[in-house]
């Protein structure tokens, strides 16, 4: 899949769901709008490659900060 085409699919499935640009994403809602899992989703924010927070104990990840992150970061090529 297209790097525009993850983060056209990434903004449509957020605005669907009519949530506020502030909205603390849970891990396991960020995982499939990357389209990665649970696992690596978290070992993407340990690492400080997604933007997350870490809030006693518990990883969440600003919405708007991710749509930013996803297209700064999306690519017009096909992922390999």
């Amino acid at each position: 899949m297209s790097g525009k085409k993850e983060a056209s699919v990434a903004t449509r499935v957020l605005q669907e769901r009519s949530v506020p640009d502030d909205e603390l994403l849970r891990m396991r809602a960020v995982a499939p709008i990357l389209g990665c899992s649970l696992a690596q989703t978290y070992r993407l924010a340990n690492d400080g490659l997604i933007p997350a927070l870490r809030i006693r104990g518990m990883v969440r990840v600003p919405r708007a900060q991710l749509m930013a992150w996803i297209a700064e970061n999306s690519t017009g090529g096909s992922a390999s």
